[in-house]
């Protein structure tokens, strides 16, 4: 059984080490300086040699979980920093890669919309007719007038075309690029758009299921209308 003197040395270094309730990051610090008697008062105020060592061995404990503690708060800092730099690069990658292709895939289209970066150095047009786009619309985009009546705000930008299934914005690609503008093709257009079960909005932002596709199959989630 443990010595009454070793329970007493225990409970004095708990006491000591545990008293207060600070946040989990100060706590630590709170044993060290808080306005009870600090460590070496204590260490040196007993005469008990098992009291000096648990609270020696405390010290010791409290003084490298301080290190710890801001050690792994500047990592944490470190990291939270250099996120918008990975952010960054990864936009200007892929603005980088559909840059180079004529028409780019639906995954790679979804990559662009899940990154801030590579959004902004994007523009996404809707080639269709003013009957398809006033039902719905792929979010973000613009329409080809809309597009068209402001070109100068999106200049410096890669224009990502859609259509019903690619006949039109495929032909729109190829206008942009005779004028030396960036411009790619969403492949599978729209349809391909609901066959991967992805939204849709109507013009004015508010999500939608109706879709003009002409009569061509879609998705028994989406409300096809003409």
């Amino acid at each position: 059984m443990r010595s009454s003197a070793n329970i007493h040395a225990t409970l004095t270094a708990n006491r000591f080490c545990f008293s207060l309730e600070w946040p989990p990051h100060f706590c630590i610090l709170q044993s060290a300086f808080c306005s009870q008697p600090s460590a070496f008062n204590v260490l040196h105020s007993t005469n008990h040699r098992s009291t000096r060592r648990i609270i020696l061995r405390n010290c010791i404990a409290t003084f490298a979980a301080i290190v710890f503690a801001f050690t792994t708060a500047s990592i944490s800092v470190a990291q939270v920093a250099a996120t918008p730099e990975k952010s960054e690069k990864l936009g200007a990658d892929i603005a980088e890669k559909i840059a180079k292709e004529d028409q780019i895939s639906i995954d790679l289209f979804k990559q662009i919309q899940a990154s801030e970066e590579a959004r902004k150095s994007v523009v996404v047009v809707d080639v269709r007719s003013d009957n398809e786009t006033k039902v719905s619309i792929i979010p973000g985009a613009v329409t080809k007038a809309q597009y068209e009546a402001d070109a100068k705000k999106y200049e410096g930008k890669t224009v990502v075309c859609y259509c019903l299934s690619g006949g039109r914005s495929g032909k729109y690609v190829k206008q942009l690029k005779s004028k030396d503008i960036r411009a790619v093709d969403l492949k599978g257009s729209i349809l391909g758009w609901c066959e991967a079960s992805l939204p849709l909005t109507t013009l004015d932002g508010k999500p939608t299921k109706r879709v003009n596709v002409y009569g061509n199959k879609v998705p028994t989630e989406y409300e096809s209308v003409e």
